[in-house]
């Protein structure tokens, strides 16, 4: 089997790309610049360019290569490293490339410029790219009584969402989705298979990978806002399981393909979140937690830690140590890491 390090080699190393996601990456500065000051450009070579592409697909069959059926978190952390980078490098691709496919290739591209971003710790960094793009679901419409496809935009829409996480209101429409989708499964399915029914099976398989990718975002939706389903882990993974074996079994390659990378993703986005990462702390941290993702008008929600905050928050809450300096940039979540200090170690003391 071809491993991760001989994928990249093919393509000159990742130097090579390190050097061309640098390009992409000027290139996309130049272009948002360019919107204010018109004379802003990067001269980018045209050969150097026509490889992106290339070196786009070796970065993901690379990353795709190093997750393989395992939990991204358990990866060793020379692997662990690998991923962020080819993931980073493939985001940098995405976003100078663009996309002008249109249609279902252009949601499939969105779906992996999402999940590459995830798997980067670049979340916010795709969050201000697509608030200035067009939304990738806008204008797109399933045929008539192509059930199949209704369940491919509308899943993918509210992953998308799930991704973006716009206050309350992105994971109230992901409820609406999954709950519109339950409601018209029963008028819809038998229509469906019965116009397939030559290919009876590979349909029914086709929907079922629809089916539990629903319900895996579902979960993972409201987990953020909740904190429940406790197992929301567990229960992304067995759905992505599921979904991954019917879309194998049905020969639905490209699909089965992307749902590893949606798998991958929806556990690395649950883990980013203030109930699973201060899930072993006292009810103090909570209430807190509580009060942070509340649903209210005019309040802010916040469901996830950013990536400095992930990588600190165990050491400053650790009751073990007398004294933790940390240095991090202005506005990158010092003072929330505090508050939780304070409230873990206020935990500890008798109630009045």
């Amino acid at each position: 089997m071809i491993t991760a390090k001989e994928i990249v080699a093919g393509v000159g190393g990742m130097e090579c790309i390190a050097l061309a996601a640098r390009q992409a990456r000027n290139c996309f500065g130049a272009e948002v610049l360019g919107k204010v000051v018109p004379e802003a450009s990067a001269s980018i070579d045209a050969a150097e360019r026509a490889m992106w592409p290339q070196y786009l697909e070796a970065c993901e069959l690379a990353a795709l290569t190093l997750c393989g059926e395992n939990d991204v978190a358990r990866l060793e952390e020379t692997e662990g490293k690998t991923l962020r980078e080819l993931c980073s490098n493939a985001f940098e691709f995405h976003r100078a490339l663009g996309d002008t496919s249109g249609g279902i290739e252009s949601v499939k591209r969105a779906l992996t410029a999402a999940c590459v971003a995830i798997l980067a710790s670049r979340v916010d960094d795709w969050r201000r790219w697509i608030k200035n793009a067009t939304w990738p679901l806008d204008g797109q419409a399933s045929e008539p009584n192509d059930w199949a496809g209704r369940l491919f935009f509308s899943t993918s829409d509210a992953f998308l969402r799930l991704v973006r996480k716009q206050g309350w209101s992105d994971l109230r429409a992901v409820a609406n989705f999954v709950a519109d989708l339950r409601r018209d499964q029963a008028n819809n399915e038998a229509a469906y298979l019965e116009a397939h029914n030559g290919i009876r099976q590979a349909a029914a398989l086709e929907l079922i990978t629809f089916y539990h990718f629903a319900k895996a975002v579902e979960s993972a939706a409201e987990f953020t806002g909740h904190g429940k389903p406790a197992d929301a882990l567990g229960d992304v993974s067995l759905h992505m399981r599921h979904a991954i074996e019917a879309a194998d079994v049905g020969g639905i390659v490209e699909w089965a393909v992307l749902l590893r990378w949606l798998r991958a993703a929806l556990r690395r986005l649950i883990e980013t979140t203030l109930w699973h990462q201060l899930a072993a702390y006292n009810h103090r941290i909570t209430e807190f937690k509580q009060a942070l993702t509340r649903d209210e008008a005019d309040w802010r929600p916040l469901f996830e830690l950013l990536p400095p905050q992930q990588d600190t928050v165990h050491s400053v809450m650790s009751l073990a140590l007398r004294a933790v300096v940390v240095q991090m940039p202005t506005s990158s979540g010092k003072t929330l890491l505090a508050r939780l200090s304070l409230l873990e170690g206020l935990g500890l003391q008798a109630s009045p």
